[in-house]
Parts: C-alpha cells; sequence; structure tokens
C-alpha cells in the first residue's frame, strides 16, 4: 500500500530590508564597480590635493614671514626704500598670509609719512578690511580719519575715528582717537557731540595727563 505523501506549506518568507540593501548595493557594485572606483579615486584626489595646498600654504606663510622680518630690520634701520620694496612683495607674493595682511598695513604707514596719500589710503582701507593685529586697527584707522580730514571729508573722518575709538584697547590711545573725533565734530559744526566727548576724556583721565589738558582747551573754546 502507497503511504499517503505528507501535505507540505510553503510559508512566504518575509522581506528584510537589511538583507536587500546589502543585495541591492552589491548589486550595483558588480553592475557599475567602473563608477564607483571613479568616485573613490576622485575623493582621494580631493583629499590630496588639500594636503598639497596646505602645505604650499604653509610654505608661502614662512617664507613670508622670513621677508617681512627683513623689511622691519631695514625699517628700523632707516633704510626706508629697501623695506618699501620688501613690504611691497610681501603684499604682492603673499597677500593672503598673516604677513601679507601686515604688510598693507606697514605700506600705508609708510606712504603716509611720505605724504604720499592716495597709495596710504590704498592700503590702510586694504588693511582694516581684513586686520590682522587688532593693536594696529585702531592706528590706522586714525590714519584715514587724519586723511579724510585732510581732504575736508569731515563725515567720513569722524567715521573713521569712532571707529579707531572702537578698536583701541588702550585707555591712553583711546583718549587720543576720542580727542581727534571731538576735534572733527567741532569742526563740522557738532559741538553738542564733541562736549560729550570732551568731558568723558576730562572725568576719565589723570590730572596730569596732556590729553586732559587738550580736553580742557578745547571745551574752553566751545
Amino acid at each position: 500500500m502507497l503511504k499517503p505523501k505528507k501535505k507540505t506549506y510553503h510559508k512566504e518568507l518575509k522581506r528584510d530590508p537589511l538583507l536587500e540593501g546589502v543585495s541591492s548595493l552589491q548589486q550595483n557594485l558588480e553592475t557599475h564597480s567602473t563608477l564607483y572606483w571613479k568616485v573613490v579615486v576622485g575623493i582621494i584626489a580631493i583629499v590630496l590635493v588639500g594636503i598639497v595646498v596646505s602645505r604650499n600654504m604653509n610654505a608661502k606663510s614662512e617664507e613670508a614671514i622670513i621677508i617681512l622680518n627683513r623689511a622691519m630690520l631695514l625699517f628700523e634701520q632707516g633704510d626706508v626704500e629697501n623695506a618699501l620694496l620688501d613690504f611691497e612683495s610681501i603684499n604682492d607674493d603673499y597677500g593672503n598670509t598673516g604677513s601679507g595682511k601686515l604688510s598693507a598695513f606697514y605700506l600705508g604707514r609708510l606712504y603716509f609719512d611720505r605724504g604720499e596719500m592716495d597709495l596710504a589710503e590704498l592700503f590702510l582701507k586694504e588693511y582694516v578690511k581684513n586686520p590682522e593685529v587688532i593693536l594696529l586697527t585702531a592706528t590706522a584707522y586714525s590714519i584715514l580719519g587724519k586723511l579724510a580730514e585732510f581732504n575736508d571729508d569731515y563725515s567720513a573722518a569722524i567715521t573713521y575715528y569712532k571707529n579707531a575709538v572702537k578698536a583701541c584697547s588702550i585707555d591712553a590711545d583711546r583718549n587720543q582717537h576720542s580727542l581727534s573725533l571731538a576735534s572733527i565734530y567741532i569742526l563740522d559744526e557738532a559741538s553738542s557731540e564733541a562736549l560729550v566727548i570732551l568731558d568723558a576724556i576730562i572725568t576719565e583721565s589723570n590730572p596730569n595727563d596732556p590729553i586732559r589738558a587738550k580736553a580742557e582747551r578745547l571745551k574752553g573754546q566751545l
């Protein structure tokens, strides 16, 4: 007698998203292996370029520091012409480095001392856009204020002197910038604004401070 066959029940297997994902990825890798390899190579190339650029920037920065030190030494020795050449070289060739940014300040200062006001303004404006040393920023704004004052542009001078006061962290220097601001307010016939500044200088400064004496004299003229 033939034995009855056992009935078999095929249950539907549940889909596993993780397994499907792995399988899909494997199929994609097999189908598009060339494309994936190109992407990987591209990423590696970007990383390598970044490393090379970083090394080049570091090398440029070191070169700029050497030239900056030489320019500063020449300046201290009174060799202004050669100092200017070095500062200009740094500004032209290494403008994006810290030394390049500093060179803009020194060029502006040296040209101001030489009476070449257009060049002084050009470099000082360049410097204050992206200052490297905060302590020099107030001086740069102050010189720009003087340049505007020479041109009778009192509105611009007021703005520059205000920025000089804001950027300055040394009390004595800040009072000097404030005094310059008060003087421009007087020339611009804004005596009330000048008086507020002068009173603040007189109140905050030492009785023997020459800036206080100047502030008192200006106040007496109002």
